[in-house]
């Protein structure tokens, strides 16, 4: 397949005992407060999930998160739980750009001021560079036998993991929008949770983790082909998110001044999206 990525030359550890290992960046401290900053959970009654600050407008606030998150309520509402421990009732914003992708867009209303992430640019992704995927894990091990759900654990759920970006799909993705791998360990409830850069900036959201239970076929391709063998265990050993870069592209098309603010959208990076008209 040709053009279809970049990656890791170097082989992929597929078995870490812990969330930070021997080979992965130190947290800066100010990517840690960042993300603990802009990250926020997303409660769907029963499930959860995490997102991001991504957009204020006087009083409201826009997060952006995964849509297999924002599918779990039956009827669009939310409760968003902040950086500061407060909860607000949020509904979902329906976007049909965004269809296809695994996004979604949740506000709230709030008279606090939260810090808005600050987004990336596609330009400065590269291999190999470190990455941090922050957001809340639905179970912690209460020991080796035993987990803890943590909805009630408030922000002290708050995780973040640090890794390396070890593959880029150029002309292709996985179903559903999925471009960006990486070494993180992550966990369930992180998706919708931050993808940030070395300095601290947006890059993409997460919303998968490893997985082999389900086996090649959990790596089609959007176009319907499958990977190769070799492609395929270069593929499972990674976590994985939507860059954020397709989400500035097909929102650059919809006359919504909230969002267009905090956007800028790469023309060198633009394409063709069925229907779509790219922004020039």
């Amino acid at each position: 397949m040709t053009n279809l990525l970049a990656f890791a030359s170097t082989p992929l550890s597929k078995d870490r005992a812990d969330n930070v290992s021997q080979n992965s960046p130190q947290v800066e401290p100010s990517v840690a407060s960042v993300a603990r900053q802009v990250t926020v959970r997303i409660f769907t009654n029963p499930g959860a999930g995490s997102g991001v600050i991504m957009d204020r407008q006087g009083q409201t606030y826009t997060v952006l998160t995964c849509a297999h998150v924002a599918n779990a309520s039956g009827n669009g509402s939310y409760r968003v739980l902040t950086p500061d421990g407060q909860t607000h009732l949020a509904f979902r914003q329906r976007i049909p750009a965004l269809q296809g992708i695994d996004l979604a867009l949740v506000r709230f209303e709030s008279q606090t001021p939260y810090r808005v992430a600050v987004l990336g640019n596609f330009e400065d992704i590269s291999i190999g560079e470190p990455v941090y995927i922050s957001g809340f894990p639905n179970y912690q091990e209460r020991d080796a036998n035993a987990l803890e759900v943590t909805y009630d654990w408030g922000t002290k759920a708050f995780h973040l993991t640090t890794g390396n970006i070890s593959m880029l799909l150029l002309d292709r993705s996985l179903q559903r929008g999925y471009k960006l791998g990486y070494t993180n360990v992550t966990k369930g409830g992180m998706s919708g949770g931050a993808v940030l850069d070395r300095q601290g900036r947006l890059i993409g959201i997460h919303g998968r983790g490893k997985q082999t239970i389900q086996g090649i076929s959990a790596f089609r391709l959007a176009d319907g082909t499958m990977p190769s063998p070799e492609l395929y265990e270069q593929m499972s050993g990674l976590s994985w998110a939507i860059p954020i870069y397709s989400f500035q592209q097909r929102m650059g098309q919809l006359p919504i001044s909230p969002i267009r603010n905090n956007l800028r959208v790469p023309p060198t990076y633009e394409v063709e999206i069925p229907g779509i008209t790219p922004t020039k």
